[in-house]
Formats: C-alpha cells, sequence, structure tokens
C-alpha cells in the first residue's frame, strides 16, 4: 500500500509501538475519541483481558463494536473477513480498527502468523478507507516481532508521534516483482474471483491425496 493509496481513501495501516499499561489505554482511549469526534465507527480488537474497565467510554456511539482476538487471534485470518464486513456495514464513511494480534506469551509460530497477517492486510484493504492501528508492546514482546511490525506497516507511531515508516519493506518487494512471502515451486496455482467451488475442489483433492503422498500438498492462490 503507497502513501498515495492512503490519500485516496485506502487503508492507513500503523504500527504503535508503546511502553506501558497506561500507555496503551490512553492511546486506545484517544484514537477511539478522535473516531467518535469524526463521526468514524470504531472497531476494537483486542484482547478481552484489556476491554474492561477503561473501554467503557463516555458517549460511546451504537456503531462501535468490540472483538476478543484472544480467541479469534488462534487464526489472525480469522479477523480479516470480520474487519471487511464491519468496513462494509459502513460504506461511504471512514471507519478506524484497534488489531491487537500480538501480545506477551504467544509463540514464536503465532508471531508468524499474526507478520503474515499484517503484510497481507495492506494488500486486502488497500482500498478501503480505514485507519488500522495496531499495538505492540516494545517492553515485552521479542525483538523479533517488533522488527516484523516495522516490516509491515507503512506508518509507524511511537511516543506520541506518528510518521511515514522507512522500514516499510513491501515497496521494495514489489518493485523487486517478488510476492509477499516466496511461493513453493511445487505450489498448485489457482486463480479464482467470487465462485469457491474450485478451491474447494483444489483442497479437497490435496487432502484425498494427503494420505498416500505424506502431507498435503501446497495451493498457492
Amino acid at each position: 500500500m503507497s502513501d498515495q493509496a492512503a490519500a485516496d481513501g485506502g487503508i492507513q495501516h500503523v504500527a504503535w509501538l508503546y511502553r506501558s499499561p497506561d500507555e496503551h489505554l490512553a492511546g486506545i482511549r484517544d484514537f477511539i475519541e478522535a473516531g467518535q469526534s469524526a463521526g468514524q465507527p470504531v472497531l476494537l480488537a483486542v484482547p478481552a483481558g484489556r476491554l474492561s474497565p477503561g473501554w467503557n467510554l463516555p458517549g460511546q456511539k451504537p456503531g462501535n463494536h468490540s472483538l476478543d482476538t484472544a480467541e479469534l487471534g488462534r487464526n489472525p485470518a480469522r479477523l480479516m473477513p470480520l474487519v471487511r464486513a464491519f468496513a462494509d456495514e459502513h460504506k461511504g464513511h471512514d471507519v478506524r480498527v484497534v488489531c491487537e494480534l500480538a501480545w506477551a506469551g504467544r509463540s514464536a509460530p503465532e508471531l508468524d502468523e499474526v507478520a503474515r497477517y499484517e503484510t497481507m492486510a495492506n494488500l486486502a484493504f488497500a482500498a478501503m478507507p480505514i485507519t488500522m492501528l495496531c499495538p505492540y508492546d516494545v517492553a515485552r514482546l521479542p525483538g523479533a516481532a517488533i522488527t516484523a511490525a516495522c516490516g509491515s506497516h507503512p506508518r509507524l507511531k511511537q511516543g506520541g508521534t506518528e510518521r511515514i515508516n522507512s522500514d516499510y519493506r513491501a515497496a521494495n518487494m514489489r518493485a523487486l516483482g517478488q510476492p509477499p512471502f516466496p511461493v513453493p515451486p511445487d505450489a498448485q496455482h489457482l486463480s479464482y474471483q467470487q465462485d469457491l467451488r474450485p478451491v474447494r475442489s483444489l483442497v479437497a483433492a490435496g487432502v484425498a491425496g494427503a494420505g498416500s503422498a505424506g502431507g498435503l500438498g501446497r495451493v498457492h492462490g
């Protein structure tokens, strides 16, 4: 996602590096209240343990919604259609999303999946009027998770200041003609739009052959 896309109404995807619970609470309150002042619906997707009591904001509008990422975040990809549905529900309005998928205690494979989600969000929501704030606890998360966050967000917020993120690597990957993640040489390719039947057939064939082939073949859509 380019800065021009953001200027044209596309996603503004921000990695927010915070250092304390108080900073976390105050920053999200400010983000929600700014959305309320601008008439922008807000989707709050954070672990349920962080939802109370500070999230009971005065004057919260009915269009706002919250999701528990401690449950959904087991597979971050499950959040993507919910964010899209929220934006579609409020079509014609800019929307705000707080999306916290990385927290202390998550395993390295789980944080890898979070990094994949963050990169794909730039593509999936490129043309949608979404301001997405993604909190990362720099005091408790491993350095690799912070590095991945800086590499997947076009914008960076730290210490109350938001700026263009010079570490964002997606533009360089596209310039080199590379996808965000390497495609295995033995991957099967399938192009589709709204009809998911070919996808189901391909996955079913892969599952059926898993027993004899020793594993499920890799699919690239």
